[in-house]
């Protein structure tokens, strides 16, 4: 796309130096030309997302396997790509996306943060809809246990300072 560009450029610039000495004439004929050049950047980088979403059911689902994040960045990844932490609705989407899962710890959008022991969605604010907890994960008080993760099919409180995949799911 880059070379497209420099083309683009050199041809509108060499063809106003020749006929009209590249005053304002120029610079409004390439105006448009980069305005439109930057849309199609943006759309192609809509796209290159979008490619690497996976549609599961009716939702589109980014499954990140090799960048481990804490819990904030996690979210700040999925915001970039339009999309947020994957909030699980119930127990047939979570078993939907689980074959997808490697044997890794993925960031859901679930959290108890201020909340005590009350588990809500950061996406709605509304309490989870969904929570499949490992026997005993839920034993660690007194610890900075505050999201949520999936590991080998089963939920699990873990510290969000902690480093681990994430799934992203594109907002509707």
């Amino acid at each position: 796309m880059f070379k497209l560009h420099v083309v683009v450029i050199y041809v509108l610039i060499a063809g106003c130096v020749q006929v009209h000495g590249c005053g304002d004439f120029c610079f409004s004929k390439m105006e448009g030309i980069m305005d439109y050049i930057e849309e199609m950047k943006e759309e192609l980088a809509e796209l290159r997302f979008l490619n690497a979403f996976e549609k599961i059911g009716s939702d589109y689902y980014y499954f990140n396997h090799w960048k481990r994040t804490n819990w904030t960045t996690a979210d700040e990844e999925c915001r970039k790509m339009s999309a947020r932490l994957a909030e699980i609705r119930d127990e047939r989407e979570y078993n939907a996306i689980l074959p997808r899962l490697q044997a890794n710890m993925y960031w859901l959008d679930i959290t108890n943060r201020g909340q005590g022991d009350h588990w809500y969605s950061l996406n709605t604010g509304h309490p989870a809809a969904f929570l499949k907890w490992h026997q005993g994960a839920m034993d660690n008080k007194g610890f900075s246990v505050h999201c949520v993760t999936s590991f080998y099919g089963d939920m699990w409180d873990e510290n969000c300072s902690n480093y681990n995949n994430f799934i992203c799911k594109l907002k509707k």
